[in-house]
Order: structure tokens, then sequence, then C-alpha cells
């Protein structure tokens, strides 16, 4: 669980950074360019996305039977077993 832990970690990191560019440039540019350049920004990593859907199919076919399998393993490994007072599932 510790791997999912850190990945979740570097998930709130990267979102944080993403946070401050918007509010430097929302500051320094405005909100509408801020916004903008933040919309380009997520629409060039959307065929990244997809990409890494199809290599994850390719290496386990379970996870892309129902295309939310992801969000819901995301949700499930979200919670840590190791947290004081949670039980074993």
């Amino acid at each position: 669980m510790i791997g999912f832990a850190r990945d979740g970690g570097f998930g709130v990191l990267c979102s944080g950074a993403l946070a401050l560019v918007f509010g430097a440039e929302a500051r320094s540019d405005g909100v509408h360019l801020a916004g903008a350049r933040l919309g380009s920004a997520v629409l060039a990593t959307l065929p990244y996305l997809f990409l890494a859907y199809v290599v994850m199919g390719l290496g386990v076919a379970v996870g892309v039977i129902d295309p939310l399998n992801p969000f819901r393993a995301l949700a499930y490994f979200s919670v840590s077993s190791t947290s004081p007072g949670t039980s074993s599932r």
C-alpha cells in the first residue's frame, strides 16, 4: 500500500504545482488567459491518457472490461489499509 500512497502524494504535489502556476498566471495575465492556457494544457494530455489506458488494457485486460474500473480502483486503493483503526479487507 505504500506505493499507492506515494503515487497519491505525487498527484497532490503535481496538482498543487498546477494550481500555483494557474494562480500566478491569473494574477499577472488575468483569469481568462490563465484558464485558456490551463485548458490547452489539459487538452494536450488527453492523447497520452488514452495511450496509457490502451497500455493498461494490454497488460491487465480485466482493467478495461468496464471503462470505470480504473476510477473504482483509485477509490478502493485511496483508502490506506495501514491506518490505525481500519480493518483489513
